[in-house]
């Protein structure tokens, strides 16, 4: 699965340098090329998925899976959900799917979930460990 999601780095990567490339052999910086990925920007979870599905990178949760991991969040604290809303939330669990087996899954948790600053609030490590255990039974089975 890591080598997937690093292909997949490394090809967004790699189209990204070729679309910045823009000079001409004479000097002159013609107008840049509208590619695909600039005209196509996915507006739903649903084509998200397709592109994250294609790139073997876990899937938004939907429905059922959705709703279930929001609750479990809302479990532990409402604070997790109602912080930057549930997108975020959502948002948040995919990407810790990269680092929810890893050494630093409690870490990785624990950054990806709380905040700094006076409106901020610490994840403690009991909660990341419930975090993880969320992340795994909603949005990504595979690592657990």
């Amino acid at each position: 699965m890591k080598t997937r999601a690093i292909a997949a780095l490394l090809l967004a990567t790699a189209a990204t340098l070729t679309a910045c490339s823009s000079s001409s052999s004479d000097g002159s910086n013609p107008e840049p090329k509208a590619t695909a990925s600039a005209k196509a920007k996915p507006d739903s979870i649903a084509e998200r998925n397709k592109n994250r599905k294609a790139a073997g990178l876990p899937l938004y949760p939907t429905g059922q899976k959705r709703s279930g991991y929001i609750k479990a969040l809302r479990g532990i604290d409402d604070w997790f959900v109602d912080d930057k809303g549930e997108f975020d939330a959502v948002e948040n669990g995919v990407d810790q799917c990269s680092g929810v087996d890893g050494d630093r899954a409690i870490w990785s948790a624990q950054q990806r979930f709380g905040k700094d600053g006076p409106d901020g609030r610490k994840v403690t490590e009991a909660e990341a460990q419930q975090i993880n255990k969320i992340v795994v039974k909603y949005i990504c089975p595979d690592k657990g």
